[in-house]
């Protein structure tokens, strides 16, 4: 039998268990009836954003029964089918350099930047040419980063969160486990996810006092707002952001300089073809450039 479970991310940027579901096949006809179960359970609420892998079933089942979800795809399930598909079509150094840039290509902050490096990857590869027109490009919407940097995730862009619950659960777990004994672990899990609310919740309440900081000083009015509107692990994240925002590093530069590209020497980051995009956080996310591509230079009043 197949265990299915729908994972989200609560205020505190936390695993929460929502549903599972046993299922004797992973079919449209089985995927349609845990969806609609949801919706049963609910009140009709879809999810505004969800992520799978790319199981068609799935992908139909969402189409068809979450018609308002964005449903986007898993980025490193994507990744390790390229990875696959590289290693039977390619050879030597080609495998790599196709994997690189397939990350490259997939970081693309604009969608013309992303036709441009599709394009080359294209006539470059020319072995890979099916997989890249034909299963690839038509589902582009869901995982390349211009048409999904727009849309709210809390920082997710795989199914990770799904498969730490299922490997939690495998270590306890083997064919031979009972019925029985998969609920009292699911519900193991969900006391815990419990707990932690409780304890979060009870932290938050109590006042604390400390030394002044960044955010109760340089970005004081910001984190004012902030404190009004998130929970308190958001919080502390966006706080870490305001401290690390003094460590930046910039060149000054002047109009003339931007008006001319070529005088920017702005290096992008190295993509490594053996990791997948959540890793990249601490590194340059976007270029100069692209940020001000879509700008007059006479709106630019200083740089």
């Amino acid at each position: 039998m197949a265990l299915s479970l729908l994972v989200g991310i609560d205020n505190n940027f936390k695993t929460k268990i929502l549903a599972q579901a046993l299922t004797k096949y992973e079919t449209l006809a089985d995927y349609n009836w845990i969806l609609q179960c949801t919706l049963e359970a609910t009140s009709n609420l879809s999810p505004v954003v969800l992520f799978t892998d790319g199981n068609l079933a799935m992908i139909a089942a969402v189409q068809k029964t979450y018609p308002q979800t964005r449903h986007l795809l898993c980025i490193y399930h994507i990744t390790e089918n390229v990875k696959k598909k590289a290693k039977s079509k390619l050879h030597g150094e080609m495998i790599n350099n196709f994997i690189g840039d397939f990350h490259h290509m997939h970081n693309s902050y604009t969608q013309c930047q992303f036709e441009s490096r599709y394009k080359e990857m294209l006539t470059k590869y020319k072995p890979c040419r099916t997989y890249l027109e034909k299963k690839l490009y038509p589902s582009r919407e869901s995982w390349a980063r211009y048409a999904i940097g727009k849309v709210f995730t809390a920082g997710v862009e795989s199914t990770q969160w799904v498969e730490f619950i299922n490997g939690v659960l495998k270590k306890h777990l083997d064919c031979g486990t009972l019925l029985k004994e998969l609920v009292r672990e699911v519900e193991r899990e969900l006391d815990k996810e419990s707990y932690y609310k409780r304890l979060n919740d009870y932290y938050g309440s109590n006042p604390t006092i400390s030394l002044p900081s960044a955010y109760d000083s340089i970005f004081k009015d910001i984190d004012s707002i902030l404190k009004e509107c998130l929970a308190p692990i958001p919080l502390s994240l966006q706080r870490v952001q305001m401290k690390q925002a003094l460590l930046y590093q910039g060149t000054l530069i002047t109009i003339d300089q931007y008006a001319n590209p070529i005088d920017l020497k702005v290096n992008e980051p190295d993509n490594n073809p053996s990791d997948i995009v959540e890793y990249m956080y601490d590194m340059l996310q976007i270029r100069l450039q692209d940020l001000l591509s879509n700008l007059n230079n006479t709106e630019i009043q200083e740089i």
